[in-house]
């Protein structure tokens, strides 16, 4: 008992110790209520890293004020600051205790995914915080001893000094990601649902465990030599450490520290100047083909987004445009994989561009001409002067980018109305509300909304409500009475049950808060794409089998577990699956991709059975056609025409060809080579001539592309699968050609299509060739 006694009084040598002690406690049990907080994990690792930090530069005063210890350099010490640091460090690493394991039993009420992840980010953010905060306090107790002032006065700058370095290096510079002796890791966008322990927290870690040790064995120097003691061991330890912490700080920016524009403009590498941009763009083959297309595709969309907005961004100078290769090289150059992000106060963008028409460069351009009529420092709509106005910020751009889709957004926002899973959106147009949301709910309302303000009053009165959101002052209503009005808009729309099914698909999807081990699960979702491009089916399968152990209820993940199956040839135990899943309520997009999946595995078992296989072929076609007649976006229901179309041949006369290329498993090169070997023995077959020019026109070679396209086209069937889109591809590859008046002509006809995606696209190149040819376009 009075070890015990000895223990809690060394623990807490002062009330302020308890009353810390009881605060860090109650803020866990806080966090257990929390979504993503809740967890041992990054959120709550970053949370405690700030709350012990500051703790701990507290505490460390507090202890060295009221004698608790000996300052480091005090003349009454006869014995070692570093000892004693090192000891006080054990006592202040003690108040992540309590905190972790209050987390960690509240595992026992909410699933916690990756306990040792979590587990890493406490150790490389939390634990170090503590360090760094005693650190901070110890040397400016060195330095001002006897002057509390001063003392308090020096920490509190370096604390704020630091954050708001980072926040300047977020505005200033590309990266959305940053670094803070506290937060440790500041993760950038929220949509980017995968995190894993970056290596860049731990080479910053790294870097401050090098000052510290250079510091502390610096401070034993002086110490030592006051006391006559040999201190040639504490002045080579401070030399190495502080070699070690130059050295690491000078390559910083290689492990995703603190950087800059130079240095991504460096990487990227490519750079090409229009009237209105300067672009970077990657040094590999398929930018350096396209780099004239990109070129042109920024410009077209600039003229599209000044007719809409009636603003010129570009009066200020020229719009940089960063175009990474893939998520990878993004979110290792500036963070925030699958986030793409415009920094209107400094005239740029950062964005994937995979093709030519491309509608993320429209969405991020959107946000570049706000800039003009936008408020404050960084030119946005703000609430109140402080918050961001996320919903108009978002809402502003999607409107103006108008996406092609299955659904438009008013026909989404209708459906989503109908379905009772449309949030209020006067709530989400504000500064907190967008981010409750899912985000493809939530960019489609606020777009469909913004959209209908502009068509039904102007875009000069939103340019006046939007710097602050003041509805009313632009308008004249209140917000609710807009909202109202776009209600009833969005309810006269008719839609369809397949459109109806579509929409429940797209958008009954829950958000980050909501999701069952969020980041962990998207980590390992990325994990097992990485293991599908190099072909390990095997870490494949056991990387879902790990992510069915956590929700194994998802059908989504089922889904993408049966398809591993498919993969690795395990067509019974895939069957089985599904057939299990189709035996559960499905939502009705699901149920076809389980259909669809039916009928893969069908025609897979008939080419494995040989002539034996025409009851299999049988079920195939008929698993096709049961999905058709649900609601299932166009490409899909393009895919599965096709595959029946394929069906109907002889085994001699394309069926086999059709097989290896939709079923067979090929690599990219290899799949060209069977609607080849169709083409060369059916020449007349308008089936095997679209696949060969379909992929003739996915890999750019556009005079190649255009007398298969041509063929396909002339023999499709009237209203068939690949009637229309032969005719979108033939249309696009004679705009590459430069023979305008023939790609205007096939435009002409899409654009009267029953189908909306194709008529609403083909308005969109229509425009393309007017601007082309000097003429005004039109808003899409």
């Amino acid at each position: 008992m009075n070890s015990i006694k000895r223990f809690m009084k060394w623990l807490m040598p002062t009330r302020a110790y308890a009353v810390v002690y009881a605060l860090l406690a109650l803020v866990a049990v806080v966090f257990c209520f929390l979504p993503l907080l809740n967890l041992v994990g990054y959120e709550s690792a970053a949370g405690f890293g700030v709350l012990g930090g500051i703790a701990a530069t507290a505490l460390t005063l507090h202890a060295l004020r009221r004698g608790v210890l000996l300052g480091p350099l005090d003349p009454a010490r006869a014995s070692s600051p570093l000892a004693d640091f090192l000891i006080l460090l054990v006592r202040h690493e003690l108040l992540l205790l309590l905190p972790f394991l209050v987390l960690s039993l509240n595992a026992t009420r909410v699933i916690n995914c990756a306990y040792g992840v979590g587990g890493g980010f406490w150790l490389a953010i939390s634990v170090p915080a503590i360090l760094v905060g005693q650190l901070l306090a110890w040397v400016a107790y060195a330095i001002f001893a006897g002057r509390e002032r001063m003392q308090t006065l020096t920490v509190t700058l370096a604390i704020l000094g630091s954050a708001a370095a980072v926040l300047a290096h977020l505005a200033l510079q590309p990266p959305i990601v940053g670094h803070q002796f506290f937060l440790g890791y500041f993760s950038g966008s929220i949509y980017d649902e995968a995190l894993s322990l970056p290596t860049s927290l731990l080479w910053y870690r790294g870097i401050h465990m090098a000052a510290a040790v250079a510091v502390l064995a610096g401070l034993e120097a002086v110490w030592r030599r006051r006391q006559k003691a040999p201190i040639r061991w504490a002045v080579l330890v401070a030399v190495l450490a502080g070699a070690t912490f130059v050295s690491m700080s000078a390559y910083r920016q290689d492990f995703g520290i603190a950087i800059t524009a130079d240095y991504v403009e460096d990487e990227l590498g490519g750079r090409i100047e229009t009237e209105h941009f300067i672009i970077y763009y990657p040094q590999s083959r398929a930018f350096i083909d396209a780099r004239e297309r990109l070129a042109e595709d920024h410009e077209f969309r600039y003229a599209q987004m000044r007719e809409f907005f009636e603003t010129d961004p570009a009066r200020k100078g020229k719009i940089k445009s960063y175009v990474y290769r893939d998520r990878e090289q993004k979110g290792r150059l500036m963070g925030g994989r699958r986030t793409l992000v415009s920094k209107l106060w400094l005239h740029e963008m950062h964005i994937l561009w995979q093709h030519y028409g491309d509608h993320k460069l429209g969405h991020e351009l959107a946000h570049i001409f706000t800039e003009p009529f936008g408020a404050g420092p960084l030119s946005l709509s703000m609430q109140a002067g402080v918050g961001v106005n996320m919903g108009l910020v978002e809402g502003a751009a999607t409107a103006a980018d108008w996406p092609v889709r299955d659904l438009d957004l008013h026909q989404a926002s209708a459906a989503m109305r109908r379905l009772n899973i449309a949030p209020d959106i006067g709530g989400i147009v504000g500064a907190s509300g967008f981010w409750t949301q899912s985000s493809g709910r939530a960019y489609t309302l606020v777009g469909s909304f913004v959209r209908f303000l502009v068509d039904e009053y102007g875009v000069d009165k939103f340019k006046d409500a939007y710097p602050r959101g003041d509805f009313k002052g632009a308008y004249g209503k209140s917000t609710d009475a807009l909202v109202s009005e776009w209600e009833n808009f969005v309810d006269t729309i008719e839609l369809a049950d397949e459109e109806m099914a579509l929409a429940r698909y797209l958008y009954e999807r829950p958000t980050i808060f909501d999701k069952v081990c969020a980041r962990e699960i998207a980590d390992l979702t990325v994990q097992a794409q990485t293991a599908a491009q190099i072909g390990d089916i095997g870490e494949v399968r056991e990387i879902y089998e790990k992510i069915l152990g956590f929700d194994p209820a998802n059908t989504r993940y089922r889904i993408g577990y049966a398809q591993v199956l498919i993969q690795a040839k395990q067509y019974g135990a895939a069957l089985e699956q599904v057939e299990l899943m189709l035996a559960d309520a499905q939502a009705t997009v699901l149920r076809a991709q389980l259909l669809s999946m039916r009928g893969d595995l069908a025609w897979l078992q008939a080419q494995a059975d040989g002539d034996a296989g025409e009851a299999a072929l049988a079920k195939a076609s008929e698993a096709y056609g049961q999905c058709l007649e649900l609601g299932i976006p166009a490409g899909t229901r393009r895919l599965l025409q096709v595959k029946m179309d394929a069906l109907r041949r002889p085994e001699d006369q394309g069926r086999a060809h059709a097989f290896e290329f939709f079923l067979g498993q090929h690599a990219p090169p290899l799949a060209l080579y069977f609607p080849m070997r169709w083409y060369q023995q059916n020449p007349q077959d308008a089936l095997a001539a679209y696949l060969v020019g379909r992929r003739l026109w996915g890999e750019s070679q556009w005079a190649e592309a255009r007398p298969y396209l041509e063929q396909a086209l002339a023999g499709a069937q009237p209203g068939g699968a690949i009637e229309e889109e032969s005719r979108r591809m033939l249309a696009q590859t004679q705009y590459f050609l430069g023979d305008l008046e023939a790609a205007q002509r096939g435009f002409d006809t899409l654009s009267a299509s029953r189908d909306a995606t194709y008529a609403t696209e083909a308005r969109e190149w229509l425009n393309r060739i007017a601007w082309k040819r000097g003429n005004r376009i039109g808003t899409p």
